[in-house]
């Protein structure tokens, strides 16, 4: 079962209430019951807006071609958003509203979950499945590989029409950035040799290529981004869609040492690591070309003497690399302090009452400002690391065009730096400045998401239903029974609570511990619990053996026995959340729902929560709530009834009520066959007397032709129904009447106890019940004709009535009101508090004031080279200061070495000082 605190997409929303409700009161039709049988949860007080029916511009079969993908204008210049934004201004110009979701373009119909979820399953079993007959064959390959391939392969054939299309872009974006340093350097040498005349007819061409450089180069990133992040997000639904679907369906054995904290850690964790992973997924071949292109006409241009700065360039690689996990590895501690703080907080929360009442708030507020002090002493230390981060993306280009100039001059006295030469190298330097600075991250991340990739493919070989048809005779189908027919038979039924133990951990002596620990808490535990168990040891914690029965239409079939015989595992084994022996043959024919010990209540009306997502069926539900003494309830509730929001977890109601809700659910579904795992010992003795007799022990009941297993402890009430099953100590010890079991004896002292302890609780309430029967027969015809259930009912129940708007809110029934939004310009009042909360004035004022001197160092480096390269053949004065020409040799190189390296020197302490005061002053 996915855990309450994911976040789930629509698409899958009605399987995830399906399986919810197999967890409460389920509705279980057939083996195909995942696409058939869905319940989508609706609430009945939600309006419906229609959304826009114009298609996603991008959406369209031929859409789906790659080559339309890459070549498409309308693609490249988003011209299909100019409509919306044009709507977006008359709204707010004439109306004064802005848009709203329901205004956007729907999703792509090859982006939503479901049509992801059904293409991921049909790739990932053909891939499966051609691997593994490949992988028989060839023994000597990497077990891990075969892992890990099939699903690779499919991630692959999933993104790989928009990912191609992005990578062509990388691709246009890496031409343009090398093409244009070599078009400007050509027209720096026009303007060398004719200093003195015009060159607008030989300069044009070459300015008109660098516009269309930056041009193209500006339409292609930005296109790239797009399409790289739109593959992320299509490869994070797929796979968020796919393990919500395959938690559905796995079999016990596939749950075994799972725990809900790994699948949460799968779904927030993994599946966004392959997101961040496809945002620079393409500088694995684009760095290495741009590198490959920019040495080639470096050393064109400047000869071997280039090849000191790329060193110096790539020699960044590791320095980026190492902060960058330095990043990762005090994120990952504030990340746990985080955690700690929230639960915390929530610990509180959830126990206010139990805070308020002892005075716990100094107490809590103590230990949240400690957990609140580290975890911001370990964000000042992780955005240290990252402004160190963007020290270094600033400073490598600098420093690798210095050396290339300083080597450049020193080696030979005859080199001299011209402007087409020196702005061409500089320009090439920048084109390599952002891939050299993210390719550190891209190795980090692509090493995390091989990671997640791994973890992921060891989920989804764990066993789901469709895996295991043939591993024991388990029979399901929808269609209903002829009326002489079993709708739920057993035979030989054995069921099995297995627990996996770690056989390492188990040597080591320490198997508590590490049945405790969750993926989450031990990161770098390569014997994760995620996939199979091959090296684990299975443990049968519980078995429930000797289990032989049948149900038919209109039957009840008791469970009883001591607390901890297996009555519920009994319950559980029929709905196949506990594995069955190969030898167990069950067979269930028609719809089933499921009513279990805790109630399932959703936060919404007390009518979705029995409806859960079934149509609304006015007559048939009037039944159910009478049927289920709901009437007197939905009195209490007040003028809105049924329409009333009950409250997350049903806090508004108490045990009795949610329980009886529980069971109205099951009963609305009308199920053929209904399990019911002692929801009764949660209500009071004379409602669970009239639900009994209401419900189930009437021939006009609404149960009368279902099929029902009943798990009580009430004994009193074996004796209304048809068949018996006791169980002691995980033996079905009697199956029969209660006739039978009245005169049963057995050997086994605890079976006769429990069987003598059934029948004097029967005997004793029989006695009860004739007493209760004639102080019953005193009650005044007033009383009887106040309780007419059809009067109670029609002040109690108001189908269609929805209160007005503008009716007090503590009449409409809702609990939760819409959340006021403003729309429009941020206040000057906000943007004050905005600085004083930034750091008030001294703050804003020193950053602005160091910022202002690193592009003072910045623009006076660029001057220096342009004044440098005027000094070619005759000598130079800067600021009164003369300067030697360069043709006078290495002497003359130094002095204006000496100058350039002061203002680099000081620039960089600029540039480290304005990025760490950015982050941490």
């Amino acid at each position: 079962m996915p855990p309450n605190n994911l976040q789930m997409p629509s698409e899958v929303e009605d399987e995830v209430a399906g399986a919810v409700n197999m967890g409460a009161n389920a509705t279980i039709k057939s083996e195909d019951h995942d696409k058939d049988s869905t319940l989508p949860t609706t609430t009945a007080t939600t309006t419906k807006t229609t959304r826009s029916e114009t298609m996603w511009p991008e959406d369209s079969s031929i859409a789906s071609s790659i080559l339309w993908q890459c070549f498409n204008p309308i693609h490249w210049t988003y011209a299909y958003m100019n409509p919306l934004l044009k709507k977006g201004r008359n709204l707010q110009k004439e109306l004064g509203e802005e848009l709203l979701q329901t205004d956007l373009y729907p999703v792509p119909s090859n982006m939503t979950t479901s049509s992801l979820v059904h293409k991921f399953e049909q790739l990932y079993r053909s891939y499966a499945t051609t691997s593994a007959t490949t992988a028989s064959d060839d023994v000597h390959s990497s077990s891990t590989a075969k892992t890990q391939r099939p699903l690779t392969r499919t991630l692959w054939e999933l993104s790989k029409p928009i990912f191609i299309p992005a990578g062509f872009c990388q691709l246009i974006t890496v031409v343009c950035q090398v093409i244009m340093p070599l078009l400007v350097r050509e027209l720096l040498q026009q303007l060398e040799q004719n200093p003195d005349s015009k060159i607008i007819r030989e300069g044009l061409p070459y300015t008109i290529g660098i516009f269309l450089c930056l041009f193209f180069n500006a339409l292609a990133n930005h296109r790239h981004r797009h399409l790289a992040t739109k593959t992320g997000i299509l490869l994070r639904s797929a796979l968020v869609g796919i393990i919500y679907n395959r938690v559905l369906r796995l079999l016990p054995q596939g749950r075994s040492s799972l725990s809900s904290g790994e699948i949460n850690t799968l779904i927030a964790i993994d599946t966004q690591k392959l997101f961040e992973v496809t945002q620079e997924a393409h500088l694995a071949w684009s760095m290495p070309m741009s590198m490959a292109l920019v040495t080639i006409f470096l050393i064109l241009i400047t000869g071997p003497t280039a090849i000191v700065g790329l060193i110096v360039l790539v020699a960044f690689v590791p320095i980026v690399e190492r902060v960058a996990s330095k990043m990762l590895g005090i994120r990952h501690e504030r990340v746990k302090k985080t955690d700690e703080r929230v639960e915390i907080v929530s610990s509180m929360l959830q126990g206010i009452k139990v805070t308020k009442l002892n005075n716990y708030e100094e107490n809590y507020k103590a230990r949240i400002d400690a957990v609140r002090d580290e975890e911001h002493r370990l964000l000042q230390r992780e955005l240290a690391w990252w402004a160190a981060s963007l020290f270094i993306t600033v400073v490598s280009p600098m420093l690798a065009s210095a050396s290339t100039f300083a080597t450049y001059v020193l080696v030979d006295e005859s080199n001299v730096l011209r402007s087409s030469r020196t702005f061409t190298v500089l320009l090439l330097f920048q084109a390599l400045r952002f891939p050299i600075s993210y390719t550190g991250r891209l190795i980090g991340r692509a090493a995390q998401a091989l990671e997640s990739i791994r973890r992921i493919d060891k989920f989804l070989q764990r066993s789901v239903k469709e895996e295991a048809k043939d591993e024991r005779a388990v029979a399901r189908d929808s269609s209903p029974s002829l009326p002489t027919d079993a709708i739920l038979s057993v035979e030989n039924g054995t069921f099995t609570i297995s627990t996996v133990v770690d056989k390492a951990a188990e040597a080591a002596g320490d198997i508590d511990s590490t049945m405790g620990k969750s993926q989450k808490e031990q990161p770098n535990d390569k014997r994760d619990s995620i996939g199979d168990t091959s090296a684990s040891r299975v443990n049968t914690s519980f078995s429930v053996s000797n289990i032989n029965f049948s149900v038919k239409r209109g039957e009840i079939l008791a469970i009883v026995g001591p607390v901890g015989s297996g009555k519920s595992t009994i319950m559980n084994g029929i709905i196949g959340e506990v594995e069955a022996s190969d030898e167990t043959k069950l067979s269930i024919h028609g719809a089933t729902t499921y009513v279990s010990q805790t109630p399932l209540v959703l936060n919404a009306t007390l009518r979705d929560n029995i409806l859960f997502g079934l149509p609304f069926d006015e007559e048939w539900y009037n039944k159910v709530i009478e049927a289920c003494c709901l009437i007197p309830d939905l009195k209490q509730l007040g003028a809105s009834g049924d329409l009333t929001e009950i409250g997350e977890r049903g806090v508004t109601l108490s045990g009795g009520q949610k329980q009886r809700v529980s069971i109205a659910r099951a009963v609305y579904a009308k199920p053929d066959l209904l399990l019911m795992d002692d929801p009764i010992s949660a209500l009071d003795a004379g409602t669970a007397r009239k639900i009994f007799d209401t419900l189930m022990n009437s021939k006009a009941s609404v149960l009368k032709d279902v099929a029902m297993v009943l798990v009580t402890h009430a004994s009193h009430f074996l004796n209304r129904v048809d068949d018996i099953l006791v169980v002691v100590d995980g033996q079905g010890k009697f199956h029969g009447t209660w006739s039978e079991l009245s005169y049963f004896e057995s050997h086994d002292k605890k079976t006769m106890d429990a069987i003598d302890f059934i029948v004097s609780s029967v005997q004793e309430d029989a006695v009860d019940e004739e007493k209760e029967s004639v102080s019953q027969h005193n009650v005044s015809s007033s009383s009887k004709a106040s309780a007419d259930p059809k009067q109670n009912f029609s002040m109690a129940f108001q189908p269609d009535k929805i209160p007005d708007k503008d009716a007090n809110k503590k009449k409409d029934g809702r609990l939760i009101t819409v959340e006021e939004r403003k729309h429009g310009l941020s206040s000057l009042r906000t943007w004050t508090l905005w600085f004083r909360y930034a750091g008030g004035f001294p703050f804003i004022f020193v950053q602005v004031f160091l910022m202002t001197l690193d592009r003072i160092a910045y623009v006076a480096s660029e001057y220096w080279l342009a004044r440098w390269t005027e000094g070619v053949d005759e000598p130079l004065e800067v600021f009164g200061i003369d300067f030697p020409a360069q043709t006078d040799g290495r002497s003359a190189q130094y002095e204006y070495l000496q100058v350039y390296a002061i203002i680099i020197v000081i620039g960089m302490v600029f540039t480290l000082a304005r990025s760490e005061w950015a982050v941490t002053g």
